[in-house]
């Protein structure tokens, strides 16, 4: 390499060298060329630079290195393998201590052998997993005698966790049903789609062999070419909007939003009994149902929740106060607003878990207390942020027949509505 100055710029030529120069430069007395032809990986040369006058008497080459070879080298450290286990990708260098401590039955013969790779190993394990899952499925679903889990597990020799992973992974990889039936869409575009679900209707179907559920609807309508996620539920015999993202960043801004409370909703009920104010708050802390699993209770030790209630209007069917409440929920506690509207004293009609026995009694006779054979409950209005537009998005879904059949039949009527939702988002 010869280096000389010509013209005050800073000149050289390479001799017997097949490399060409793509880029170089000078820091003070030192030179930095990067050589590269088509077949070879780039080179960094640092030279340092002895000049007298006009030329460089001599050159010492202090330092060079194949930067593309170490980042090569740096990539290979950084690969990540699939576990067999849990299907997460795992870093190169701790895939064999992940796969001891995640699933050691997958190692195998490989324990005491000399270790083959990550890459080899991840393959290997892949390949035990989906037979541990063929075999663990016919243990427990296929045959006429279906076996426990703990005679699976031992008949696998797998703990009884890794069985239980194993089936639930089992599961996921079988699609849900599509069910024919089309929703009633109230707003759709590219990122997300709204409907108004009707009463008696899962949210979601209890298992993945069975439809007869919004979610089998939504995948139905939404079909093959789009993601159905769910970004928040209802419950089964409560009516309203609900929300569905189709793509997967829609949803995570979706889903964000409802953690950190900016999403605002409104639920229409119509309740027995004399509301405290026109306006009121109701502040209980709600936990599990000391016996019964599918209830909540308000308890002392239960989760910080927060409703804000309207009354709409109020009357008497028989001499008995009953009245339509507009509840907006600030917490997202499981049956928060029934339960928080029957620890006031406003039980919702139909409601048979959180009724009073006196009050069931009584709402389960159409000429006193006529009720839509489910708890008059609605999912109104909802607020958000759109996800790529960033602005205020509100979705109202129409009353049902059935509220608006028992609304009548009470007296009741739906006039100051607009009124409230004006003075409630205030």
């Amino acid at each position: 390499l010869n280096l000389y100055k010509a013209n005050g710029f800073l000149r050289f030529e390479m001799l017997n060298c097949a490399r060409s120069c793509a880029y170089w430069t000078v820091r003070s007395d030192r030179l930095q060329i990067r050589l590269s032809t088509k077949h070879t990986p780039h080179v960094n040369l640092f030279v340092r630079l002895k000049i007298s006058s006009d030329r460089f008497s001599s050159m010492d080459v202090l330092q060079a290195k194949n930067t593309a070879f170490e980042r090569a080298q740096r990539r290979e450290m950084q690969k990540r393998y699939v576990c067999g286990g849990c299907q997460k990708p795992i870093r190169d260098l701790s895939f064999k201590v992940h796969m001891q401590n995640c699933c050691p039955d997958l190692l195998g013969p490989l324990v005491n052998a000399p270790w083959p790779g990550s890459e080899v190993a991840s393959q290997a394990a892949l390949l035990q997993e989906a037979d541990n899952m063929r075999r663990a499925v016919q243990l427990r679903f296929v045959g006429e005698r279906k076996h426990s889990e703990e005679e699976s597990a031992a008949a696998l020799q797998i703990p009884l966790r890794r069985l239980r992973d194993i089936l639930r992974k089992a599961s996921k990889s079988i699609p849900l049903v599509v069910d024919e039936e089309m929703p009633e869409v109230i707003y759709e575009d590219d990122d997300l789609v709204a409907v108004n679900k009707p009463p008696h209707l899962r949210f979601s179907p209890p298992h993945r062999f069975v439809g007869l559920s919004l979610l089998n609807r939504m995948i139905g309508y939404l079909g093959p070419s789009w993601q159905t996620h769910v970004v928040h539920r209802l419950d089964m015999d409560t009516s309203g909007v609900a929300l569905f993202a189709k793509r997967a960043s829609a949803a995570k801004h979706l889903s964000m939003q409802f953690q950190d409370r900016m999403v605002s909703k409104e639920y229409l009920a119509i309740c027995l009994g004399t509301p405290p104010a026109q306006l009121f708050e109701v502040a209980a802390p709600i936990g599990p149902h000391p016996e019964l699993q599918e209830r909540r209770a308000v308890c002392p030790g239960g989760l910080p929740s927060l409703t804000t209630c309207e009354v709409i209007d109020q009357g008497t069917h028989h001499g008995r106060p009953v009245c339509i409440i507009l509840a907006k929920p600030h917490t997202g506690r499981t049956h928060q607003i029934r339960l928080h509207l029957a620890h006031v004293g406003l039980p919702i009609v139909g409601d048979i878990q959180y009724l009073p026995a006196s009050e069931l009694e009584l709402s389960t006779v159409p000429r006193l207390i006529p009720h839509p054979s489910r708890q008059a409950l609605h999912a109104f209005s909802i607020q958000f942020t759109h996800p790529s537009s960033n602005k205020t998005l509100v979705l109202d879904a129409p009353i049902p027949k059935d509220m608006r059949k028992t609304a009548q039949e009470l007296n009741l009527r739906w006039d100051n509505l607009s009124t409230s939702l004006q003075q409630l988002s205030m």
